[in-house]
């Protein structure tokens, strides 16, 4: 179910086209020609006075430029990241030497197996 202000709206954009579209029916005919003739324009007016390559310069350099800042905002992520795990990394070999009573100096390689993805 509508509502009053919707259907005022819906009234006044009505009102609206037809109203516009009277006045350009009558414009057109008020200038000496039927509404919708065909009208030649000139050529010269579509003369281009810049060319698009300093255009597509422009748009190819923003496009490199947001992708190079992208990929740089990522390897900082990354690089966090890694840190990060690093760090738990440390923290859980030094709880597993503190349970199982092995000295903080002991070497860390050889209390932890290696990674999965390390190369032999």
């Amino acid at each position: 179910m509508k509502t009053i202000p919707t259907r005022l709206s819906a009234i006044a954009l009505a009102t609206a086209a037809l109203t516009w579209t009277t006045l350009i029916a009558v414009s057109s005919s008020a200038q000496g020609r039927p509404a919708g003739a065909f009208e030649s324009a000139d050529p010269s007016m579509f003369k281009e006075d810049l060319s698009g390559i300093p255009f597509l310069v422009a748009a190819y350099s923003l496009i490199w430029l947001v992708l190079l800042v992208y990929v740089f905002l990522l390897r900082r992520r990354t690089d966090a990241v890694v840190r990060e795990v690093a760090s738990l990394r440390a923290q859980i070999d030094a709880a597993a030497r503190a349970q199982s009573g092995v000295s903080p100096h002991a070497d860390a390689a050889e209390a932890r197996p290696p990674h999965p993805r390390s190369s032999p």
